[in-house]
């Protein structure tokens, strides 16, 4: 409990503890989805594979990771940009934090369509 109560005292003193923590939980996410990502992915290309993890599980399970992986990108590139704002200018403004998310929403729409099946070029 000591813990979590000075965690919460830093917080209540400084807000920009909050965006570092932020930060890097998003930079934890992203670096454990990419090796999952990638992992999988090399697994099945290799052809790597044993019991329970046929070689058409990890083709599923590649597929949905690349999902989590675009959507991480973008989390983790608002996070980054987020914390450049606030810790090393002196651009305060909430209403800039809110453009770069709907930038980055915007950047990570259309791959993620394009994924799904929900936009086709044919």
């Amino acid at each position: 409990m000591p813990k979590i109560k000075s965690i919460l005292e830093r917080i209540k003193q400084s807000p920009k503890e909050i965006i570092e923590m932020r930060f890097q939980f998003a930079r934890y996410i992203f670096g454990i989805v990419v090796f999952a990502y990638f992992f999988v992915y090399l697994m099945n290309v290799g052809g790597f594979y044993w019991g329970y993890f046929t070689l058409d599980r990890l083709a599923i399970i590649t597929y949905h990771l690349y999902s989590l992986v675009i959507i991480t990108t973008f989390w983790f590139a608002y996070a980054s940009i987020e914390y450049i704002i606030l810790t090393h200018t002196s651009l305060k403004s909430p209403m800039i934090r809110v453009i770069v998310g709907i930038i980055c929403l915007i950047l990570a729409l259309p791959p993620l369509l394009i994924h799904t099946g929900l936009i086709s070029f044919s």
